[in-house]
């Protein structure tokens, strides 16, 4: 059974915004990092749905790693600008949004070898 590429993506921003506003990161910090790893997974699996068709091994392993690390890269600007308005919770620093970067790559990139093979 084939997912609709949006879904995961859509059902994880939900989930995002429930666990911010009942400030469950405040908690559980760590738990930042498990969500951009679950973001790069979710991003894979739409890119290799959406890439299905016209690309094949490497070549889509290589364009879904970097759509996924543009959105990535997109959501930290996001949370640069937020920062403001949420008291300084998004983005405490450098190693922070290099550490999201490379988790939702990985996630990405995983997701994207095991459903090319």
């Amino acid at each position: 059974m084939r997912i609709k590429p949006f879904l995961p993506p859509i059902i994880l921003l939900a989930a995002h915004a429930i666990l911010l506003q009942a400030g469950f990161y405040e908690f559980i910090p760590w738990f930042d990092s498990v969500m951009h790893f679950i973001g790069g997974i979710t991003l894979g699996m739409m890119f290799t749905q959406l890439f299905d068709d016209k690309l094949t091994g490497k070549e889509k392993v290589l364009f879904v790693v970097m759509f996924s690390l543009i959105i990535a890269t997109g959501w930290e600007i996001f949370e640069y600008i937020m920062d403001p308005f949420t008291s300084d919770l998004l983005q405490p620093g450098v190693f922070d949004t290099v550490k999201d970067l490379v988790l939702g790559g990985l996630g990405a990139g995983i997701t994207a070898t095991l459903r090319s093979c």
